[in-house]
Parts: C-alpha cells; structure tokens; sequence
C-alpha cells in the first residue's frame, strides 16, 4: 500500500493512519518562497520490509486473479480516476 501525503507528517501505514513521529519527518521547503510547505514521514528500514513484505503478497494475489477479474478491477480504477478528475 502506498503511503497518503499529509501535510502535518501523519501518515498511511499498510492500511493504518499514523501521527506523526518526532524525528522522523522531512519538512518540505518551497523552492518558490522559501515557505514551509508541510512534513513528510521518513519511512524506517523496518517499514520499508513492511511495505516490501505486502507488495509481494499482493503480487501473489494478482497473480491468481484471473484475467477478466483483472480487467474488472482495472476497469473500476480507470472509471474511478476519470470521476475524480472531473
């Protein structure tokens, strides 16, 4: 799952909305005005194998999803993404 930017450093964790932790946020700089744009998390090793760790189990999972089921889901995010930009 990917992570979601919140402006104040919380974050999107396999599916759970984290606070921000002390320490581990980037703050990100305009390069425009110099202004404080917001805080990013800075994912630790632990979580990147966390991340890894679901992608591939993910990937298992769609890879025996079957071919029309695929192009179901595919199907459903392309409308869904028109939808949003309109």
């Amino acid at each position: 799952m990917p992570a979601t930017f919140h402006a104040d450093g919380s974050y999107v964790y396999l599916g759970e909305r984290r606070p921000a932790v002390e320490g581990q946020t980037v703050t990100i700089i305009s390069p425009v005005d110099n202004s404080v744009v917001g805080r990013v998390h800075e994912f630790t090793p632990e979580e990147i194998d966390g991340v890894y760790a679901a992608a591939v189990q993910a990937q298992v999972k769609w890879r025996n999803t079957s071919l029309d089921d695929r192009a179901r889901i595919l199907h459903s995010v392309a409308d869904f993404i028109e939808d949003a930009v309109e």
